[in-house]
């Protein structure tokens, strides 16, 4: 068959021309006076014109090779919102907020939208024909460098849409992958795989066969189990060792992963490959691996304290063997994940969490005494309470905005009455200020879950924040928040990964009992598989001279802190060991 014909055969579909106006005449100068009427310090608005006017390339009867030039000539401009873009997303507290969420998905269809004008011209006819000059000489339209830029600017869009899209924890669908194989197969047929073209950061040169071997490599890293700052640390390493993943139509055994480009799949694990495809390639990524054990890549620990500022590009040890087992071998699952559906209690945050266990072991603990007062709605001063202020110990609260806001949001449902006013009903549930949310699971495994809860609900929540998951018959579990996404129904769509069971609440104190104690959650040695007890904190213990104790009835064991095991925004987890002569 045609090499034109099979490319435009599976592309042709997905191609979909809206009939949208250019904005501009197609010419390179009227481009350019268009362009400088954007209001370029917009990111949205800019991207969504800019958007439009790819959509009236799509539409725009002209010669293939103007429609070329012209989206060359657009590209730094999208460049530069994508940067904007990446910028506002870096670090942003998901969900993101409802401007963040508008400019990223705009600008996925920017990038989506001149993708497929490249896809267009790589399926025009004058693609790989020729024209009649003078005296009968023909000529190619397109040169092979322009070709193979056509080519090579399709993929490292595809690329840019990938990378935003798992940055805020999206899953490419079976249209991106589609043209990332066809595209691929296009180039192994006109032998351009290794031509090389200048990126759209025009400090670097890339070529075909590195921006495809950077996409499947980037999705069998499972990125979507990393923090925005890791995902965009694997995509530096995998630019910069890209020459070393070798790929190859022959399996000399060295190989661990396939890519057979006739489907519309991504690379996967060999052992699961039955394809026989002549368009079947193999990945062999021995030596990126080798490069992710050297000490290179390994972030160095000082003072308990993981140091990430570097030159190149580091990693945690934690990050590089999850890493690790994705891109060594078949990244599954410890146990199956069921779709199920039941109502649990969820516990934001540490002082949630800690409540809730105290009222597993004591239900009255937290209900409120009957009132001594002879009238409890008289304003006279017998009945007004005066407590001592007091900066350094117990009764001193200080209110960030971030409390107040929690605050309000909780109580957004009360109606606003004098009787609330002066008779506030506290709650007796369990948790931070009485602070208890009911959600609906959606599936579940050993390892995690998803659930969701009320849209009003969103600002108890963060991504890496810990939180209590109570299920019917079963002990309070501590989790982490993985992901939080706002949902087609309007609720929040929330991905924990099950950390342990069995909390027990510790008390850190100091030595010689001259500051408040705090609490802490204490975990029994077999949390994680390991043989060590932990001790989670929502504070970093700065003073050594501090004893942790456990109580049981009347019976103390003491603790002290052995070493700092993590350490990030939200807790602190030591490893702790007994101690019997503090007692």
């Amino acid at each position: 068959m045609d090499i034109q014909k099979q490319f435009t055969d599976r592309i042709g579909s997905a191609i979909v021309s809206t009939n949208t106006q250019l904005p501009f005449e197609p010419t390179i100068e009227s481009y350019k006076l268009w362009e400088e009427e954007l209001p370029i310090l917009n990111l949205q608005i800019s991207a969504e014109i800019l958007s439009d006017a790819a959509k009236g390339l799509l539409s725009t009867n002209i010669k293939a090779i103007n429609k070329f030039n012209l989206a060359e000539e657009a590209m730094p401009c999208l460049y530069r919102l994508y940067l904007v873009c990446n910028q506002e997303i870096e670090n942003a507290k998901l969900p993101l907020t409802k401007k963040q969420n508008i400019s990223s998905s705009t600008l996925i269809s920017l990038l989506t939208n001149f993708g497929n004008v490249y896809l267009d011209i790589a399926s025009s006819k004058d693609f790989l024909s020729s024209e009649t000059i003078e005296q009968g000489e023909k000529k190619q339209i397109f040169t092979d460098s322009q070709r193979g830029s056509v080519i090579c600017r399709a993929f490292e869009l595809l690329g840019l849409t990938q990378f935003l899209m798992v940055k805020i924890y999206m899953i490419p669908k079976f249209n991106f992958w589609n043209p990332v194989n066809a595209l691929f197969d296009l180039a192994n047929n006109l032998d351009m795989r290794h031509l090389e073209c200048t990126m759209l950061s025009e400090h670097n040169r890339t070529t075909i066969e590195n921006e495809f071997k950077k996409i499947q490599l980037l999705y069998l890293s499972f990125p979507n189990r990393f923090r925005q700052n890791d995902i965009a640390t694997i995509q530096s390493i995998l630019t910069q060792q890209v020459n070393e993943i070798l790929i190859s139509q022959t399996n000399n055994g060295s190989f661990g992963f396939y890519v057979d480009l006739s489907t519309s799949a991504p690379a996967n694990y060999l052992p699961i490959s039955t394809s026989t495809s002549y368009k079947t390639f193999f990945i062999n990524n021995e030596q990126l691996v080798s490069f992710m054990q050297s000490d290179k890549v390994i972030a160095h620990e000082r003072h308990n304290f993981i140091a990430i500022h570097s030159d190149s590009p580091v990693l945690t040890k934690k990050v590089i063997k999850q890493l690790l087992s994705s891109w060594t071998t078949k990244h599954a699952r410890q146990s199956q994940r069921q779709t199920k559906t039941e109502e649990i209690s969820v516990y934001p945050g540490f002082e949630s969490i800690i409540k809730a266990i105290l009222i597993q072991q004591n239900p009255d603990l937290y209900k409120k005494e009957p009132s001594t007062f002879a009238n409890p709605n008289s304003m006279d001063i017998p009945n007004l309470e005066l407590l001592p202020i007091d900066n350094q110990r117990r009764h001193h609260t200080v209110y960030t905005d971030s409390m107040a806001n929690k605050m309000l949001k909780a109580s957004i449902d009360d109606e606003f009455t004098t009787k609330n006013i002066w008779q506030k009903k506290h709650s007796v549930k369990p948790g931070a200020k009485g602070q208890e949310l009911a959600a609906q699971t959606s599936d579940m495994s050993k390892e995690g879950m998803r659930f969701t809860i009320n849209n009003n609900n969103k600002a108890l929540l963060k991504t890496s924040d810990v939180i209590g998951i109570q299920l019917e018959a079963q002990p309070l579990q501590l989790a982490i928040i993985r992901y939080i996404n706002n949902s087609n129904e309007g609720s929040i769509s929330v991905g924990v990964e099950l950390i342990a069971s069995g909390l027990q609440v510790a008390s850190i104190q100091s030595l010689d009992d001259t500051v408040a104690s705090k609490a802490a959650i204490f975990l029994k040695g077999t949390h994680s598989n390991e043989n060590i007890d932990t001790l989670i904190s929502p504070v970093f213990i700065e003073n050594t001279d501090i004893k942790i104790v456990l109580k049981k009835g009347k019976e103390k064991t003491y603790f002290v802190i052995e070493r700092t095991m993590e350490s990030n925004q939200v807790f602190t987890k030591y490893a702790v060991s007994i101690q019997s002569n503090l007692g």
